[in-house]
């Protein structure tokens, strides 16, 4: 895996934007499986998860902008200052990978 580029925050911005596209869909779930299946159901799932949270970011990118330039400016004490900034990037965020999620079968036999 080659390095992240320099100015990126993660080891995976380098990858470039993610798309509704590039979600893998699930195969249908079904009783006894294997757990091979259960295993690959569950990575798949783990996959998607990553997708739509970058996916919502993205989406949330001004929310996330003004939380962040909140707590620059206010150093540790932003943790108190910048709460209902920080409120309202943690929602957009949450609804964001909810309506992404939509109505994708749930994983069998994946753990809690």
């Amino acid at each position: 895996m080659s390095a992240p580029e320099p100015g990126t925050t993660s080891k995976w911005d380098h990858v470039g934007p993610v798309t509704e596209g590039d979600l893998v869909p699930l195969p249908p779930a079904y009783d006894g499986i294997t757990f091979k299946e259960r295993l690959i159901r569950y990575n798949i799932e783990v996959a998607n998860h990553a997708k739509r949270k970058k996916l919502a970011l993205q989406s949330c990118h001004a929310k996330v902008d003004e939380f962040a330039r909140c707590t620059a400016d206010h150093g540790f004490a932003g943790v108190w200052r910048c709460k209902q900034l920080n409120a309202g990037m943690n929602k957009c965020i949450s609804e964001e990978v909810a309506r992404l999620k939509g109505d994708e079968p749930e994983v069998s036999g994946a753990p809690k």
